[in-house]
């Protein structure tokens, strides 16, 4: 499935002009060579950029390009402590690049292409150790990457000149003709020329460097039938280079990085970059979100749905057209692993992302909540240590893209995390943030709904809302603020959220009857008679609901509850005060 749909993936990228055509692939070139019409190297000039050039074949011998680009291969010479040198490997190299190029090469009549032919008659690297043209590039020279052009002619290179172009792709196609290597193609299901080695595939994390391959066969237990390395894969060497061009492309411009995997998506079907959006709105721009919010599809929806303009039960995804792929992707001893495929349409992935971020919405301005940052508020902010298990976030992405119900795990950790954390002076949103109940509300909101029940929680105070873990959450906010009302401006090292926020999370019936008479003590050094009825009345109202009678015990679900109910309540009290400054204002 994931090859097929690679395969595809690159013959869109191909009419998009995005990939280069079947036996070409893309090098970064660091300098030119110019040539005059004899093939002396007059000059060596920075370059610094990506060219098209023949495709390299995959051997692990000593094996020179059609066009070579690499140093030792080109002049013969390793470059050792600020000095150049001739030894046995390079020269061994030299002597491979002189000989498949000048095969190639020597029936090829143009003006640049017999400049070539002479450099690599001409050039001796014994009589080239104090080159000064090579000597200014000091330690870059064994890194860097070579094309040749006529020192008159800087802007035509030798891979783009017509007549050896067309010998390339002429002998690239004749590869077709070896008959003994056809078979039926897995992927097309026509006979082709199967393909031994596979392309590497690059920058996936933790792989190695020069690239990791995806399929292979190393072991002489996986011979079929005297098949040996990829013959048992039965995968052209035509897909096999679609499939890899395709991978390249990818993570290079859509991969992003998920723990220890990989994650590259594409799209299938879709004209525009809607697959980038879509994951953008879970790992967040790479560069600044703020500045393109308008013109990404689902800002735009998130902003209208914020608004009440529109619903997501109303909204159709039609513009989402196609299939969308989501491969995570990790290396293991020799080859890539692929941990996980997300397949679903597009439109349906789009719909599942949006509701994720409703569901995490607390407040009608808070903004998208992206991976990072729901992993960030499963770890202590005082361990430097502490890792998260890789297993859990991928759960939470798998929910996110697919629209399951959340991990239990998270909600576990959000809990745990509530109870052990506390604030400081500096930050007072450690403990209680509009991430952490979010993460609560949108596990307990996705259960209802997938389970076809009414959701639970709203995004603000709820005051219809009865269940007795929600109420004494509701309570124990208005016992702390009884408790700030207080203290007239002053500070206490220890609040009762910092005595008994954790206690009564998990055993209100323990804990709540001490409060009551702490808030009755609290209210009696409340200045204002006003403040003194509103505190005392709203703790009859809350405490009747309860039915005068506090749960022995909450279950982890509703220890959640009791956190958004305490968070809602707190919030109401903030939005009271900033209402009656505004009064006071006018």
């Amino acid at each position: 499935m994931l090859i097929k749909a690679l395969c595809d993936y690159y013959d869109k990228l191909k009419e998009q002009d995005k990939v280069f055509p079947e036996g070409y692939e893309k090098i970064k070139v660091n300098y030119l060579i110019c040539l005059d019409d004899d093939g002396n190297v007059i000059d060596i000039i920075p370059y610094d950029d990506e060219t098209q050039m023949p495709k390299r074949e995959s051997k692990s011998t000593t094996h020179s390009e059609i066009i070579e680009h690499r140093a030792e291969y080109i002049f013969g010479l390793s470059h050792n402590k600020d000095a150049f040198v001739v030894n046995d490997s390079v020269t061994k190299k030299h002597n491979k690049f002189v000989e498949r190029n000048l095969e190639f090469i020597d029936d090829i009549d143009s003006k640049l292409a017999n400049a070539y032919k002479c450099f690599i008659k001409k050039w001796n690297p014994n009589k080239e150790v104090n080159n000064k043209l090579l000597e200014k590039m000091g330690k870059e020279y064994s890194n860097a990457k070579f094309i040749f052009c006529l020192n008159k002619e800087p802007d035509k290179f030798l891979n783009y000149d017509k007549k050896v172009k067309e010998k390339w792709e002429k002998s690239f196609n004749q590869n077709d003709s070896n008959e003994s290597r056809k078979s039926i193609c897995a992927i097309y299901g026509d006979k082709r020329i199967i393909s031994r080695i596979h392309n590497k595939i690059k920058r996936i994390y933790g792989g190695q460097s020069t690239g990791t391959i995806l399929v292979g066969f190393n072991n002489d237990s996986e011979c079929s039938y005297c098949n040996e390395q990829s013959y048992n894969s039965n995968i052209s060497e035509f897909a096999m280079n679609k499939y890899t061009e395709a991978l390249n492309y990818l993570t290079e411009n859509n991969c992003r990085k998920l723990d220890d995997v990989s994650i590259v998506y594409f799209a299938i079907g879709n004209e525009q970059t809607k697959e980038c959006d879509i994951i953008d709105f879970i790992f967040e721009k790479k560069d600044s979100v703020t500045s393109e919010k308008l013109e990404n599809v689902l800002f735009d929806i998130f902003e209208k749905i914020s608004k009440g303009i529109i619903t997501v039960d109303k909204f159709k995804f039609e513009d989402f057209k196609g299939d969308f792929y989501i491969v995570g992707i990790k290396p293991n001893v020799s080859r890539l692993s692929i941990k996980f495929i997300y397949k679903n349409s597009l439109g349906k992935v789009a719909e599942n992302v949006l509701r994720h971020q409703l569901d995490f919405k607390v407040r009608g301005e808070s903004r998208p909540v992206y991976l990072w940052q729901i992993r960030n508020e499963l770890l202590s902010k005082k361990s430097k240590t502490e890792v998260l298990n890789p297993s859990l976030i991928t759960k939470i992405f798998e929910s996110i893209i697919n629209g399951y119900k959340y991990p239990i795990e998270l909600l576990d950790c959000v809990i745990r995390r509530i109870k052990t954390d506390r604030d400081t002076k500096e930050d007072k949103n450690i403990k209680i943030n509009d991430i952490r109940i979010g993460i609560i509300k949108a596990y307990i909101n996705r259960i209802c709904r997938i389970e076809n029940k009414k959701e639970e929680i709203t995004m603000g105070l709820d005051y219809d809302n009865n269940n007795q873990a929600y109420l004494c959450g509701r309570l124990f906010a208005v016992f702390e603020r009884t408790q700030e009302s207080s203290l007239n401006g002053e500070e206490l090292n220890k609040t009762i959220k910092d005595s008994y926020f954790s206690s009564a999370m998990s055993r209100p019936a323990l804990v709540f009857p001490k409060l009551i008479k702490l808030s009755q003590y609290h209210i009696n050094n409340i200045d204002k008679d006003s403040s003194k009825v509103y505190f005392n009345k709203l703790i009859g109202e809350v405490v009747e609901r309860l039915n005068n009678e506090f749960p022995k015990n909450l279950f982890l679900e509703d220890q959640g509850r009791f956190a958004i109910g305490y968070y809602q309540q707190r919030q109401e009290f903030f939005k009271k005060k900033e209402n009656n400054k505004e009064k006071e204002e006018e």
